[in-house]
């Protein structure tokens, strides 16, 4: 199994810290335990906790998972290499439930390729010449020709598609996806962290997302609140030869997902102005918060609704 990353064991502890109150606990690392559990009125709440050191908070809420580093073998299958991390092993169960890797061997298994040895036979360092430069990336560009370079591939806006860049997206028929069934990545994204019993996830600088119809939540709150589903309209991976600089190379697969809900909750509260003795007058107040466990609104009301009556 892959380890914690130092900074994704570090988020859950402060998570488990700012829910104290509510009786908190979290995974241990290397086990296989809910990275965060509190309580609300003693309902248990289950929450998969992921860290993405490189995702920032943008109006696309652009998931960016990173890259896996892919190989030929001998035989002339093509194998991901083992993760080191959690962050890492997550990105290659996505991947594999949505089929990649067999895409990639169907479209390469019989196209035997020494280009990484090649490349690393012309010893380059800090010194190394224009004309070598110039002959690598010639090489590299003949070895993707060869290869028949693969482009992102996946959901866009709910229909399967291959997109070259942003003006240049090829909808297709179900026919035409390369991976048999043109959802499985997104439904990848989305199925491996409800498949773990979570009823939510929370991503670092991303928010906080239900992961089915089952939000806990949304009945202890009465119907206040209702928490966003976690369901990109978009999921894209794109395997390739990708250039590093100075002659560095590696074959790769990139995965992004987008066009989630937003995660801006309006709700109602009830205010009460005292008129006179006897009398009250009542208001429903709107209200707004993020849904996000970072967010401290957000953290005040899940305290505040611990606190009410059924």
């Amino acid at each position: 199994m892959a380890k914690k990353t130092n900074r994704g064991y570090e988020y859950e502890q402060k998570l488990v810290t700012a829910y104290r109150k509510l009786n908190s606990t979290g995974g241990q690392v290397g086990s296989g335990g809910m990275d965060l559990r509190f309580f609300i009125k003693n309902s248990p709440i289950n929450i998969e906790v992921k860290f993405i050191p490189k995702n920032t908070p943008s109006a696309a809420k652009n998931l960016d998972y990173g890259q896996t580093a892919f190989y030929q073998t001998e035989s002339g299958n093509w194998q991901f290499t083992e993760p080191k991390t959690d962050i890492a092993e997550d990105r290659i169960e996505i991947l594999t439930r949505a089929g990649v890797l067999k895409f990639i061997n169907e479209k390469w298994k019989d196209k035997k390729t020494t280009i990484l040895s090649r490349l690393k036979s012309m010893n380059f360092g800090k010194n190394i010449s224009k004309q070598d430069k110039a002959i690598a990336r010639k090489m590299v560009e003949e070895e993707r020709l060869y290869l028949g370079q693969l482009s992102n591939y996946g959901i866009v806006d709910n229909k399967a598609a291959i997109k070259q860049s942003e003006k240049n997206i090829h909808f297709v028929g179900e026919e035409e996806y390369p991976y048999h069934n043109a959802h499985a990545l997104k439904n990848a994204v989305h199925s491996y962290y409800s498949s773990k019993g979570a009823d939510y996830v929370q991503i670092k600088h991303f928010g906080f997302y239900r992961l089915g119809n089952n939000d806990p939540i949304s009945k202890l709150s009465n119907g206040q609140i209702k928490i966003p589903l976690f369901e990109p309209s978009t999921v894209l991976c794109r395997p390739r030869l990708k250039g590093y600089g100075d002659g560095k190379y590696a074959f790769t697969v990139a995965l992004n997902a987008y066009g989630f809900e937003p995660t801006t909750l309006q709700y109602h509260e009830v205010s009460e102005t005292k008129i006179s003795e006897n009398r009250k007058n009542t208001n429903k107040v709107g209200r707004s918060m993020v849904s996000d466990l970072d967010n401290i609104p957000f953290l005040e009301y899940i305290h505040e609704l611990n606190q009410t009556q059924s």
